[in-house]
């Protein structure tokens, strides 16, 4: 998670991530409990002293531990804005606290879209997709360092309204996770994680400059490969 200004540099070490404008619609992304209106269905949500991602300043974001109180437990946050025929990419950071499948979850108000991953295996499997909602079975792990694992799941909306919502839990009673960075965003690609809290944040579009060789790039989505 980067401030404005500062290079994406790969993990490679060798690439530089130039990336488009993007706006984070989840407000409270690293924080969904019911204080912070995420509602919650036969699942708790507590912040614990686990962190799974920080700030671009080193600060940790401790992550939430949700612990299901019952199969299926959730958390869900409403009320996003969706476009007929859109697509928007749904991702978090996830890691076990116990044996458990994380569940994912979208609708778009009239039909709804759910899947497990099981970080034990890496696979994800189709609960509920009646509408077709997924997008060209988009979904796919992002990233995983040590255990913590950034997925990401693409869906096309079937309807323009407000009646968004997406949701984040497990499948069996007594089964908890740690939970941060959540994002859902316009576009069928997870971008670079975008802190919010009380409001939805846009990240502007990145761009290149080296000075005194008359090469300037204000990309909306690239790489400078091969930097070292």
């Amino acid at each position: 998670i980067l401030a404005a200004n500062v290079p994406v540099v790969e993990k490679n070490g060798r690439n530089l991530k130039l990336e488009g404008s993007a706006t984070n619609m989840l407000l409270w992304s690293s924080a969904p409990t019911t204080a912070n209106g995420w509602t919650a269905t036969n699942c708790n949500s507590v912040v614990s002293t686990h962190s799974i991602i920080t700030k671009s300043d080193g600060t940790p974001i401790f992550a939430h531990r949700l612990t299901a109180t019952a199969d299926n437990g959730r958390m869900r946050s409403a009320g996003l804005s969706v476009t007929s025929g859109s697509t928007y990419s749904l991702s978090i950071y996830g890691e076990q606290a116990s044996n458990a499948l994380f569940r994912l979850a979208f609708t778009d108000g009239t039909s709804d879209l759910v899947m497990t991953f099981n970080p034990a295996t890496r696979v994800f499997t189709v609960i509920q997709d009646a509408a077709n909602l997924l997008l060209s079975s988009k979904y796919e792990v992002v990233d995983e360092v040590a255990g913590i694992y950034r997925v990401s799941l693409a869906v096309t909306s079937k309807t323009t309204g407000t009646a968004g919502a997406v949701s984040l839990g497990l499948m069996a009673n007594g089964a908890s996770m740690y939970a941060s960075g959540l994002q859902f965003e316009a576009g069928p690609v997870a971008t670079s994680y975008i802190y919010t809290e009380g409001a939805a944040v846009t990240r502007a579009s990145a761009g290149a400059d080296t000075s005194g060789n008359g090469l300037q790039m204000p990309l909306t989505q690239a790489q400078i490969d091969s930097l070292v």
